[in-house]
């Protein structure tokens, strides 16, 4: 029975050139082509820099320095199906529903923001943008910054408490202790301290 099962997996890991497969099918995880001789194996600086099925994924970091590389991935060949979109900022300054469909164009999601939001009722929370009427922006410190992930804040859109419009209907420590409450451009935003 194991000899067949591992016949079996070895056959699969044939008809798939033996490459392993990453989120959102994203297919192989080795995009790249060669680079220059001192970067690290798949790493790269441009879109240019990976193969015409893969692109260069900065980690939401869409601006890096000279020293510093990103990874060619391959683009995600299918989405998953959602409700809703959960619109993101790409580092091409589009917007679009999912960070999924970014991915798949080729464009990696810009975690500092930056775009137009996609309708009145959308405000910008980092890389996403979340909908005024249902939900605020949560923004968490950092604890593990490190030379490879230097962003200090991480943003997500969180559902507001019943019939909540402003700061006042926070209850004392939700959604975290000591956290700082705003509110612009019809967005609620939390900011919670690292911890």
């Amino acid at each position: 029975m194991r000899i067949a099962s591992f016949a079996t997996l070895t056959v699969i890991a044939l008809a798939c050139g033996g490459q392993t497969s990453t989120g959102f099918d994203a297919g192989p995880i080795d995009a790249a082509k060669d680079v220059a001789p001192d970067a690290p194996p798949g790493s790269c600086n441009a879109n240019a820099d990976c193969r015409s099925d893969g692109y260069c994924d900065f980690h939401g970091r869409c601006a890096l320095s000279s020293n510093r590389f990103g990874k060619c991935i391959f683009k995600p060949t299918t989405c998953p199906p959602q409700a809703q979109p959960a619109y993101v900022c790409g580092c091409d300054g589009q917007s679009y529903s999912s960070e999924c469909e970014a991915k798949s164009k080729g464009v990696d999601v810009n975690d500092q923001g930056g775009c137009a939001p996609p309708g009145k009722e959308f405000a910008a929370c980092g890389a996403h943008f979340c909908n005024v009427l249902a939900e605020y922006c949560l923004v968490t410190g950092n604890d593990v910054i490190v030379p490879s992930d230097p962003v200090p804040r991480l943003y997500a859109c969180a559902p507001l408490p019943l019939q909540c419009t402003t700061c006042s209907c926070f209850p004392g420590n939700f959604p975290c202790a000591g956290g700082k409450c705003a509110e612009a451009n019809g967005l609620i935003t939390m900011t919670c301290p690292g911890g």
